[in-house]
């Protein structure tokens, strides 16, 4: 029934397990040092915003130069896999 389906190999799965519990100690580590800056991303139709509960109190205003939105382009998983190697290897 999977005949097309992309499996990952198990070290790849490994390390991307490595590679998310670093970037969890990174941000729970900025956030004990109080870097709290909205930086929410947008991509061809949406924006992080628009699901966002906190637009009432978070200040991000892309109308304002110091705000800008991060642009999230589309990338292959074997662009996103080789980039994740790179990182944890």
């Amino acid at each position: 029934p999977y005949k097309n389906a992309q499996v990952m190999d198990t070290e790849d799965f490994r390390r991307i397990g490595r590679y998310t519990r670093r970037k969890i100690m990174e941000m729970g580590e900025a956030v004990y040092a109080g870097k709290l800056n909205a930086s929410p991303y947008k991509n061809e139709k949406k924006t992080s915003c628009d699901y966002c509960p906190f637009q009432s109190v978070c200040g991000f205003d892309d109308r304002l130069e110091e705000d800008a939105y991060r642009q999230l382009n589309k990338e292959s998983v074997q662009n996103i896999l080789e980039e994740i190697r790179k990182q944890v290897d």
